[in-house]
């Protein structure tokens, strides 16, 4: 498939009329090059291995939300593997779009989504190509132009717009305000992104900062595994504060104790009703999801030196889809970790683990300023080599 593709469109299969809609629009009055599943699998293909190779050679992917996207099974694979990607949204690689109201969670929940619910096709074609423009607002209104009552079989003759029909008698719509419906939601501010790098496909490379010294990292003992469950292992991401010739300040392990949960759950970490128990040592102050045998599912420490810890385990996975998965979940644990009170330190190494396979210690540090920036770019990294290290 050529890499040459601007958007991949994913969609679960009740939506193909709005995913069409969704693509010809792109193509035809925003001269962007899409792939869609409808018009691009060819039969004979292997339905997975088509979808894996156009969600990686896009530049960005479209995801078509609507509760059956939220349900459906091949779904989540397809956006997250743009979200790997660009975990922060530097670059957009993921554009919701929202096509029937629905209630994204976990790491879908803080993507700004572009809305269609609601809009006649004229209002809903301008929303859509402003939002996914670099420079969203500078594209003029065009008119409406109805393809007609039946969606053709054909792709050659553009697919009848999905959502409602606004006739003559119900009056002229104000346009302007309509297209201008893009539904967002605020990151905390220490993680606002910087400007838009002037070219959204080559990203700047992370400037790493050798260490002088490795720091010591805290490790979690080796989890606790069910019986009857041998394949579980657990995935452990440190963030470790770094001094540039400055002391680092001590943690106030009070506020935190009162952020580990909230931040947990807002980030997937924790599901939202599950309970999870606090603990404050002397040291330390850990929030902890604790299976019913016992076992700790998932985890995040802050201690009084300043280094954040977030651990959670991984599904069996097949080992060609380990790198995209850890790399995930380190793009997860770490946009968690960010999160935590208090403001990060001047600077911060990472050191990572997989329970029994793989241990990778800081190699490098990063000046804090520029960690929101390449947030991507390092869990992805890490992933790539912890990934080597436990596979090699």
């Amino acid at each position: 498939m050529s890499d040459d593709i601007d958007f991949f469109v994913s969609y679960a299969s009740v939506d193909a009329a709005w995913a069409e809609w969704i693509a010809w629009t792109l193509e035809k009055d925003g001269d962007y090059k899409t792939c869609i599943q409808a018009w691009d699998f060819a039969p004979g293909t292997n339905f997975v291995s088509k979808m894996h190779e156009a969600a990686a050679s896009s530049r960005h992917t479209v995801a078509v939300l609507s509760p059956a996207y939220l349900r459906a099974n091949f779904t989540e694979p397809e956006w997250a593997a743009a979200f790997t990607q660009d975990p922060v949204g530097n670059y957009r690689r993921l554009i919701p779009v929202m096509a029937e109201t629905c209630k994204p969670k976990g790491l879908l929940a803080a993507i700004v989504y572009i809305s269609l619910v609601g809009l006649d096709e004229a209002s809903a074609r301008d929303a859509l190509l402003r939002g996914v423009s670099d420079r969203p607002g500078t594209r003029p209104l065009r008119p409406p132009a109805f393809p007609g009552a039946r969606r053709p079989e054909d792709p050659a003759i553009p697919p009848t717009f999905p959502g409602p029909r606004i006739t003559a008698s119900q009056g002229r719509r104000d346009q302007v305000a309509q297209a201008a419906d893009i539904q967002v939601r605020s990151l905390p501010e220490h993680l606002a992104p910087r400007p838009t790098p002037s070219d959204l496909h080559a990203p700047d490379p992370v400037p790493w900062v050798p260490l002088t010294a490795i720091p010591a990292v805290r490790w979690e003992p080796d989890p606790h595994i069910a019986a009857g469950d041998p394949e579980t292992s657990r995935l452990e991401l440190h963030l470790i504060p770094v001094s540039s010739g400055s002391s680092v300040a001590k943690a106030d392990l009070s506020v935190v104790r009162n952020a580990l949960a909230a931040v947990g759950r807002s980030n997937a970490i924790f599901p939202v009703t599950a309970t999870v128990s606090v603990q404050t040592g002397v040291d330390h102050v850990t929030a902890m999801l604790t299976a019913s045998a016992g076992a700790v599912e998932a985890g995040l420490r802050v201690d009084a030196n300043g280094e954040r810890s977030g651990w959670l385990c991984l599904p069996p996975t097949e080992m060609s889809d380990i790198a995209l998965l850890v790399s995930a979940e380190l793009g997860r644990l770490l946009a968690a970790l960010i999160s935590l009170p208090p403001a990060l330190p001047e600077g911060v190494t990472f050191a990572a683990a997989i329970s029994g396979r793989a241990k990778l210690q800081p190699q490098g540090w990063l000046h804090s300023r520029d960690l929101t920036v390449h947030a991507q770019q390092v869990a992805t990294q890490l992933g790539n080599q912890l990934t080597t290290a436990a596979t090699g």
